[in-house]
């Protein structure tokens, strides 16, 4: 095991992995994502922080040292793009009790996201696609767009549930997602977030 820590350039550390990686910012309201209220949101809740790192599983076994994929873990954290948006979309077991039942759930729902994304010009890392003169997908580059972290828990109806439905409310998380990447760009000092300089239009 202290091989495969090492190849992979994590220490054996004995706190859980979410203990350690409190993720450094100014200010605490934005260290992990915070439940974000929406009456119209029925199939699902939003978690959803500025600050931008891969959302840590909530089950405990890449929370601990001997685990093996928690060095993994610790080093994405560590290399963590300061300038996209990471996405983690699960279903409780609470929900649904069989694994395949929250997979489709899930499923379900990361299709209409990214296809809401897409609609306001995002790829699925929340940055802003540019398309070339030559047209879709020819010469097209991307430019920063979201950013921060979103959890997304799905309810059990969203198994059942219309599509447009479903689509329908991927559009509302993207909305307030854009919405709250936006704020969270500009911080409380107006051009400063978690130590990324946001360039104002015109400067």
């Amino acid at each position: 095991m202290s091989s495969y820590l090492k190849r992979y350039g994590g220490p054996i550390l004995s706190k859980p992995l979410g203990r350690q990686l409190r993720w450094k910012t100014t200010d605490p309201s934005l260290a992990i994502p915070r439940r974000i209220p929406l009456p119209d949101l029925t199939h699902l809740a939003l978690e959803f922080t500025p600050n931008p790192k891969p959302p840590i599983p909530q089950n405990g076994t890449t929370s601990r040292h001997f685990h093996p994929r928690y060095a993994i873990m610790l080093r994405n954290h560590r290399d963590a793009d300061p300038n996209r948006l990471y996405t983690r979309i699960f279903m409780p077991q609470s929900q649904a009790a069989k694994k395949v039942v929250r997979s489709w759930g899930q499923r379900r729902l990361r299709v209409a996201f990214v296809e809401a994304l897409r609609e306001r010009g995002f790829n699925g890392a929340g940055h802003r696609v540019v398309h070339g003169e030559e047209g879709v997908g020819r010469g097209d580059r991307t430019e920063q767009g979201l950013v921060g972290t979103a959890n997304l828990i799905l309810l059990k109806d969203i198994v059942t549930a219309e599509h447009e439905t479903v689509k329908r409310q991927a559009q509302l998380v993207v909305d307030k997602i854009v919405t709250l990447s936006e704020e969270g760009k500009r911080g409380p000092n107006g051009g400063k977030q978690n130590g990324n300089h946001v360039k104002r239009a015109g400067a």
